[in-house]
């Protein structure tokens, strides 16, 4: 008959745990966490105002650029979409700032294509795409510096999936003038 005793080392023990810690913290360096990272984030927007200026006047009008880059092999559905298919584009000015719509968004010229995933025709954006957005400065803007902000609501699909619609804010800075003394 055999006897078996349990030995464990407390060396041996410290060791391992420091082994662990240090491959993940390696691998979470590296990029590799070993926790879910969600899902892909294939969009990126920014937004820009042109002209560019170093001070604007009340009333000044003045274009947002918001531009939406798309890793490859994504795209995001157009403004135009139909109400069965996928999450259209929509770009909203957040209300409170600095500046007002001043007319209609002018939109890039779409690609369209039969959708598998929504088994009609959809219009969409791959690479890039840049949305103008007229504005004027408010006539009540305060002097100073601030933000003109958007609400973003999109959809993006690659070949496989999907992503659920999801919606960003971007912003750019503006200084307001000081009123013309008269």
């Amino acid at each position: 008959m055999y006897h078996v005793r349990s030995f464990q080392n407390p060396m041996t023990t410290a060791h391992l745990r420091l082994l662990v810690c240090l491959t993940l913290t390696l691998a979470m360096a590296l990029g590799h966490s070993p926790v879910a990272q969600g899902p892909p984030q294939p969009v990126t927007w920014t937004v820009a105002l042109d002209p560019k200026a170093d001070a604007r006047a009340p009333g000044e009008k003045l274009t947002a650029l918001v531009t939406a880059k798309l890793e490859e092999g994504w795209h995001a559905y157009a403004p135009q979409e139909v109400p069965d298919g996928p999450r259209g584009l929509r770009i909203d000015l957040v209300a409170g700032g600095p500046a007002e719509s001043a007319g209609a968004m002018v939109i890039p010229e779409p690609e369209r294509d039969f959708d598998e995933a929504f088994a009609q025709v959809t219009a969409y954006y791959k690479e890039t795409a840049t949305f103008r957005v007229p504005l004027a400065i408010a006539a009540k803007a305060r002097a100073g510096a601030g933000t003109v902000a958007f609400d973003i609501s999109f959809q993006a699909c690659d070949g496989r999936m999907c992503l659920p619609g999801k919606t960003v804010r971007v912003s750019a800075p503006i200084v307001i003038a000081k009123p013309a003394k008269r």
